[in-house]
């Protein structure tokens, strides 16, 4: 069986191999906490906009499942890439978050800022200065808020954003630097309102856009002209009516791009140029236009601007300008705003979805026109080799694409900035060039951390996976998988990858399932499967997909399901099972279905575990008359335990509700994924690890940016997987292999083999063992026989022989292991006063 975590929501050469593997030695080497936090880069990622739902494991063989997604190269979201072909640098710095903004150093590298934890592997906050060899600079000033403008000039870096502390100095959201030293300067206009987004540079003057009412000591509404010797606002005041985002000076005029309506008097829509002299609005008019105005990209309004070949280069989301029809790129004159013939024609998604196209990001660098935003085609190249989407190149004189400059990201560019020799490239992408499209379903090699070329598309989300010899089964809400017609339900080849004929049909979504000896379990909200009546819950033939008698009759689905010998508990959003008042939590019969008196209470349970006499709940719970997102109860009377795991607290700052969404367990270590700020007091952001025998919070803090939806661990590795974007300071997004914590305390393991005649007995079982023990037992006389199995914490966890007369000879004594986790165990033979221990393992 594969252990399944559900629902519970290279462009490298061998050097930089080597060189990630070694440094991953020397950090797993340091302290146990500093083990435990360390991310596999070589571990694909998913886009930003993944949610990995599922996960399990079968040998070198992850599955994952979720809501469609593309895997690829952790490349992070700032990467330089070739001005002519758009590939990747062979070294350059990771960006673990958002970047919005760059600008070259003049030396071949860049300065980088947005809203991020990590640059590099290094901490680095929402600022950092990357060196031209990719290597990280030790400057670090650290704001604390996001970065939206830089600009360089006069040996200063201009600093613009949404913060009011950097270099631990007060500075609202303008700073200044000195780029001798490092050293933040007096300067300090100190603007009041939401951000700063646009800078530009004229004589002895900073020019600073963005959503605000005063800056430098005066009112000013969203443009200022601020004395870049005293931080001071200059009598220049234009009065803009919206916000600008977008700056570029020409001759002596500022042209300030935005959202905005009117300049002073004067009507201007989304872009105007103002006279540098009396900070009235020229004759220069755009009329800039878009119908209808899209929600989901805040449009119309101007994103980004360039002066470049005697004209003025516009981009943003609009579908008019200067009088023409122009889809969020265009070129203007300089003095009347007329548009000029260069059209690149970008159109949106073949017009298979209402969406326009939008442009956040432009450069003009030499003949061509770098741009980022979202949009399907260019002019009249719909070939299917492009899959541009997020960012480009034009012709800067015909306004063609350039074909050979193809970066590939798999989200949107926000920022793009180029120094002659490279085109840095910044977003919210997570891969840039290798990645492939997964929808829903993938297969990942371990040991390259690549997906398979097996890997089947759905059109929907996959919740749940299970193994079942060699098959594996994938379940959720789709309607096709590889192509073909499968309702909510399939089976795979686990060899081959190939999609079975088994097709149950259920007629509604899936949303677990567990595995019972050698039939599967699932739950949904389906009322019909393998043309038999069931409601939500069945139990499948895993060759023929026929239901057995096995018949819970739920309202509702079960998101999780665990079979403890003759009953099942079931945990999910029913309120009834068997016409029966059971909200959120039961236990039935595992044979016939029928509901036993076990009830612990209310809650919508998403995750449930077993450990011993007990059942760990994750979810959002009503237990104990308070609302919580973990509990543990005794799994005979369902009394609700408060001691060890049971008084683990978590907890949130804004007062939205605790869940746990997913929960594993391995090597007395339970870990907790889902909405949480706080655990038993202390931080831990949406995972934590606990140990199990005290109910210790531990020390692994892999600081997850955002919800884990999903766990699977074992002795050596932790697979998270979710909706985030990184880990500590590494780029990995919705999915990531950490290394395992350690538990505070060891349970003592089964007493060793003594040293004694073994000529009279020998034991051997296959190693490792999969769905199934195979014991040989070699007797020289009749013996008493106990055989057992104990785990790694020294619980036994089945008992093969108890006090049988076995005779002598040769046995062979075959028993269940297809429920047991991966892991180390023991076989323990005890007969005749005589104790063998075999060290063996499982493994699916």
């Amino acid at each position: 069986m594969i252990t399944s975590a559900r629902r519970s929501r290279q462009h490298r050469d061998a050097a930089r191999h080597v060189a990630a593997a070694l440094l991953a030695a020397l950090l797993m080497c340091s302290t146990p906490s500093a083990r435990a936090q360390v991310a596999d880069g070589n571990l694909w990622t998913c886009d930003w906009a993944g949610l990995i739902e599922s996960i399990a494991r079968y040998g070198d063989t992850l599955v994952v499942g979720g809501f469609p997604w593309n895997l690829g190269p952790a490349s992070g979201a700032g990467v330089p890439v070739d001005p002519i072909d758009g590939r990747p640098h062979e070294r350059y710095a990771k960006v673990a978050g958002v970047v919005h903004v760059a600008i070259s150093d003049g030396c071949g590298g860049w300065y980088v800022g947005g809203e991020f934890t990590g640059v590099g592997g290094l901490p680095r906050r929402n600022l950092a200065h990357v060196r031209a060899d990719g290597s990280v600079d030790d400057w670090s000033p650290g704001p604390d808020g996001e970065v939206r403008a830089l600009l360089m000039a006069h040996g200063r870096l201009y600093v613009g954003g949404r913060f009011g502390v950097i270099a631990g100095a007060s500075r609202s959201r303008v700073a200044a630097f000195d780029l001798a030293s490092g050293e933040v300067m007096e300067w300090a206009p100190q603007a009041l309102g939401w951000a700063v987004r646009a800078l530009a540079f004229r004589d002895s003057s900073v020019y600073v856009g963005g959503d605000f009412e005063q800056i430098g000591g005066a009112d000013r509404y969203y443009l200022a002209e601020i004395s870049a010797t005293t931080g001071q606002a200059t009598e220049w005041n234009p009065v803009v009516w919206g916000i600008v985002e977008a700056l570029a000076i020409h001759d002596r005029a500022l042209y300030a791009g935005g959202r905005f309506s009117r300049v002073g008097p004067d009507a201007r829509k989304y872009l105007a140029a103002i006279d540098l002299d009396t900070g009235r609005a020229t004759a220069f008019d755009a009329q800039i236009d878009r119908q209808p105005e899209y929600i989901y990209d805040t449009g119309p309004r101007v994103r980004a601007l360039a002066v470049a070949c005697g004209r003025l280069y516009v981009a943003g989301a609009f579908d008019r300008i200067g009088g023409q029809a122009r889809e969020s790129l265009a070129a203007v004159d300089l003095e009347t705003g007329e548009a000029l013939p260069w059209n690149p024609r970008l159109d949106s998604y073949n017009g298979t979805h209402p969406w326009m196209p939008y442009v956040h990001a432009m450069v003009v660098q030499g003949n061509a026109v770098y741009f980022g935003g979202q949009f399907q085609t260019i002019g009249d190249d719909t070939s299917p080799d492009f899959e541009g989407h997020y960012a480009a190149a034009v012709s800067a004189l015909t306004a063609e694409r350039i074909a050979t400059w193809q970066p590939r990201t798999n989200g949107r560019v926000q920022a793009i900035a180029a120094d002659g020799s490279s085109v840095f490239l910044g977003g919210d992408f997570t891969s840039v060039r290798d990645w492939v499209k997964h929808l829903g379903l993938a297969a990942i090699d371990l040991r390259s951390g690549r997906a398979l070329d097996w890997s089947l598309n759905t059109d929907g989300s996959v919740k749940a996976v299970e193994r079942i010899g060699d098959r594996i089964f994938v379940a959720g809400g789709f309607g096709v998988v590889g192509g073909k017609p499968r309702a909510n339900l399939a089976a795979i080849d686990a060899r081959t990858g190939e999609l079975l004929d088994w097709a149950p049909n259920p007629n509604g979504g899936i949303w677990s399932m567990a595995r019972h000896g050698d039939k599967l379990l699932v739950s949904g909200t389906f009322r019909r499967i393998s043309g038999q009546p069931r409601n939500c819950f069945a139990e499948l033939d895993p060759l023929t997909g026929a239901v057995t008698a096995w018949d819970p009759n739920g309202d509702y689905t079960a998101d999780a399901m665990v079979v403890d010998g003759d009953r099942v508990y079931l945990g999910g959003g029913f309120d009834h099972i068997g016409g029966v008042s059971r909200v959120g939590l039961a236990a039935v019969d595992a044979t016939t279905g029928a509901l036993l008196d076990w009830y612990p209470g209310p809650g919508q349970v998403f995750e449930m575990v077993l450990d011993g006499d007990l059942l760990l709940l994750g979810g959002y719970l009503q237990l104990g008359g308070g609302e919580r997102g973990f509990a543990t109860v005794n799994k005979f009377t369902g009394a609700l335990v408060d001691s060890g795991l049971g008084a683990v607290v978590l907890d949130r700052d804004n007062f939205t509700s605790v869940i746990v969404r997913a929960m594993s367990a391995s090597n007395g270590v339970l870990y907790l994924g889902g909405d949480f700020d706080v655990v038993n007091g202390e931080r831990r952001f949406d995972l934590a690890a606990i140990d199990m025998a005290t109910g210790t919070l531990l020390s692994w803090d892999p600081g997850v940016s955002e919800n884990v939806w999903s766990l699977l661990a074992n002795d050596v590795d932790v697979f998270a997987g979710g909706h985030f974007w990184n880990v500590g300071v590494a780029p990995q997004s919705g999915l990531v292999r950490l290394s395992a914590a350690q538990p505070l305390t060891r349970k003592p393991e089964p007493d060793p083999e003594p040293i004694g005649p073994r000529a009279a007995v020998e034991l051997a079982m296959n190693n490792p063992a999969d769905a199934m023990g195979i014991v040989r037992l070699v007797l020289a006389a009749p013996s008493v026989v106990d055989l057992d199995m104990f785990d790694s914490q020294g619980r036994r966890v089945a008992t093969v022989m108890r006090g049988e007369t076995v005779g002598a000879g040769t046995h062979e004594v075959r028993f269940a292991t297809a429920g047991m986790r991966n892991g180390c165990y023991f076989l323990k033979l005890t007969t005749g006063g005589l104790t063998i221990v075999r060290r063996v393992v499982v493994l699916h």
